[in-house]
C-alpha cells in the first residue's frame, strides 16, 4: 500500500514538472511572437546639402579651376559655416591653405583673383596669403603683359628693367652714358591683380578703365631691388616663366656697345 502511495506521489511530481515545462514553452513562444511581431522604425537618415569640396589634393595659393572641384551632398551636421555651395563661388579664387581631397571649401579661405581697391568689412585680407618671411608689393600695371592680361594671379614672372645711366669712372673726365637693360628679380610669383574702385556714377560708355596693380610676391630683399626699381625712373617689363621653372637665369646687362660687339655693328660713316 505505502509502494503504492509512493508511485502516485512520483507521477503527480512528474505530470507537474510536465505541466511547467509546457507553460514555459508556451509563454516562450508568445513571447517570441510578440517581438518579431513588433516593427521597429529604421534610423531616420541624417539631412544633408550640396557644398563644394577639393576633387583632389589642391596646393596652398593655387587659383581654383572647375577641375580642382566637386560639388559633394555631406551631412548638415559636417559642414562648417562658410562653406562653399557653389562651383562659380569657388573658380578663379586663390586657395589661402592647402586642401586635401574630399575637403571642404571655405569661403573665408579663399582670395580674389582680380579685386577692386582695398578689402572691404568681412572681406579675406591679403595679408592672409603670405608666409612670415614674405612680402606683398605693387607695382603699377603699365607694360604690355599686364595691359593686355597675359600675366595672371598664380603666374610666375621675372623683371626686366631698362634705364638711362650716366657716369664716369675715377679714370675719365668725360662722363658717359646710354641705355641699359638687364633682368633684375627673378621667378616672383604674382598673388593678385588690384583694380582702382571706379566712382559711384562710372558707367558711361566711352570712360578710360581706372588703374590697375600687379601684386607680387617678395622676399625683404628682393622688396628693396623693386622699391629702388620703382622709384628710378626707369622701365619695368614682367616677362613671363613656365609655372615650373626655378632656374636662375644669368644674364648679361645690354647697351649699345654690347650689341655692336655681339652683332657686329658699325657705326656708319659721315655723309659727305
Amino acid at each position: 500500500m505505502k509502494l503504492f502511495r509512493n508511485r502516485r506521489g512520483l507521477l503527480w511530481m512528474l505530470a507537474g514538472g510536465l505541466v511547467a515545462v509546457l507553460a514555459g514553452l508556451v509563454a516562450m513562444f508568445a513571447l517570441r511572437t510578440a517581438v518579431t511581431g513588433v516593427q521597429v522604425a529604421p534610423p531616420e537618415a541624417p539631412l544633408t546639402r550640396p557644398v563644394v569640396v577639393a576633387a583632389h589634393v589642391v596646393p596652398r595659393r593655387t587659383v581654383l579651376s572647375e577641375t580642382d572641384v566637386e560639388i559633394r551632398e555631406l551631412p548638415e551636421d559636417a559642414i562648417r559655416s562658410g562653406a562653399v555651395v557653389k562651383i562659380e563661388d569657388a573658380v578663379d579664387r586663390i586657395t589661402l591653405t592647402e586642401l586635401n581631397e574630399g575637403e571642404i571649401i571655405l569661403a573665408q579661405n579663399l582670395l580674389e583673383v582680380t579685386a577692386e581697391g582695398a578689402p572691404g568689412e568681412g572681406e579675406v585680407s591679403l595679408a592672409e596669403a603670405l608666409e612670415e618671411d614674405e612680402l606683398a608689393v605693387a607695382l603699377p600695371a603699365t607694360d604690355l603683359m599686364s595691359r593686355f592680361g597675359v600675366v595672371m594671379p598664380g603666374d610666375k614672372v621675372d623683371l626686366l628693367f631698362s634705364v638711362n645711366v650716366v657716369g664716369k669712372t675715377y679714370l675719365e673726365e668725360v662722363p658717359r652714358g646710354g641705355l641699359v637693360a638687364l633682368t633684375t628679380v627673378q621667378d616672383l610669383e604674382i598673388l593678385q591683380i588690384v583694380a582702382e574702385k571706379p566712382p559711384a556714377e562710372e558707367g558711361e560708355e566711352g570712360e578710360e578703365p581706372g588703374e590697375r596693380l600687379i601684386i607680387l610676391i617678395a622676399d625683404p630683399q628682393e622688396a628693396v631691388i623693386i622699391k629702388y626699381l620703382k622709384d628710378s625712373g626707369g622701365v619695368i617689363d614682367f616677362a613671363l616663366r613656365a609655372a615650373t621653372s626655378e632656374r636662375l637665369f644669368d644674364t648679361e646687362p645690354v647697351t649699345i656697345n654690347y650689341l655692336a660687339r655681339r652683332y657686329g655693328i658699325i657705326p656708319p660713316e659721315p655723309l659727305d
